[in-house]
């Protein structure tokens, strides 16, 4: 039993993680304050394209994605500002997880 909670552990952290290549990735934002005009910031090789609060990004310059959700969030939320939403990889961020985003950003 507890090799099979253990083996379930592992396959969860690891699709927060998952390998992902630029075919498959897509991400998108909202910010909380819309910016002036348009922008354009890499990321660790994903370009976040920014419209007003609206961000959208593009896997360029890397052949896949190891970072968790998370953790690109952050970094997001570091470099962008503040989020209202956050999805990437299919999946949107909780408003709990969000807030934890937001406040850890760096």
């Amino acid at each position: 039993m507890r090799k099979a909670a253990a083996l379930g552990l592992f396959a969860l952290s690891a699709l927060g993680s998952a390998d992902i290549r630029a075919a498959d990735y897509q991400a998108a934002a909202a910010l909380e304050r819309a910016l002036p005009g348009t922008t354009d910031t890499e990321i660790d090789g994903i370009n976040w394209h920014c419209a007003a609060d609206k961000c959208v990004a593009k896997l360029v310059g890397r052949k896949s994605v190891t970072v968790s959700r998370m953790e690109e969030c952050r970094k997001v939320a570091a470099a962008i500002g503040r989020l209202a939403s956050f999805s990437s990889r299919g999946k949107e961020l909780t408003k709990r997880d969000l807030d934890n985003c937001n406040r850890s950003a760096r």
